[in-house]
């Protein structure tokens, strides 16, 4: 009676990993198609989704950017103040650990920099960005900081040797960690 529990037993197990491997672990080592996208381009994982970072900039950010060069140029301090405004606005806000995905067959992940501006330090600090291929994804590549962001200001950039015919423009998007517009505009004066 004995030998007929335990093959029964073992029957079970083996009927419940078959389940198992079929419903459930099949899934487990593959992310889910709804966190990937679908089209060729720059992406940001936001904790809304994946949003599409344009090759030639993010518009907002580059019409910003344009206005803080020319309000530097007019030297008018009221000028500046709205247009370092603008510019912190236009940024997405990011985690310490934002997440970016390339998917070209062009577009290497090795071309995409992000470098921050950490209040009340000047000037721009590289991020060691870490580059792990997607499984089962051909060109497919997930980009983040090797380490948890400090708070601050950080720019979204591609190298020089990004192909013109891929957007041309190095400067694609800012992101905010851990601060908000106001007070990064309060930091910088």
């Amino acid at each position: 009676m004995k030998t007929s529990n335990r093959r029964g037993d073992r029957a079970a197990v083996v009927i419940c990993l078959l389940t198992l491997s079929v419903i459930g672990w099949g899934s487990c080592n593959r992310e889910s198609s709804d966190t990937l996208p679908q089209y060729f381009g720059l992406y940001y994982q936001s904790s809304k989704g994946l949003k599409e970072i344009p090759l030639s900039g993010e518009p907002a950010y580059v019409a910003a950017t344009k206005n803080v060069k020319a309000a530097m140029a007019s030297r008018n301090m009221e000028n500046l103040k709205a247009a370092m405004n603008d510019l912190y606005t236009s940024c997405q806000q990011a985690s310490t650990k934002p997440s970016f995905i390339v998917y070209h067959n062009e577009l290497q992940p090795q071309m995409i920099h992000l470098a921050g501006i950490h209040p009340p330090a000047k000037g721009l600090a590289a991020v060691d960005l870490g580059i792990a291929p997607v499984a089962n994804q051909q060109s497919m590549y997930r980009l983040g900081p090797k380490h948890p962001l400090p708070r601050g200001l950080y720019l979204l950039s591609a190298s020089n040797g990004m192909p013109s015919e891929l957007g041309g423009n190095p400067q694609l998007d800012c992101f905010l960690v851990d601060t908000t517009p106001s007070e990064m505009l309060k930091a910088s004066q």
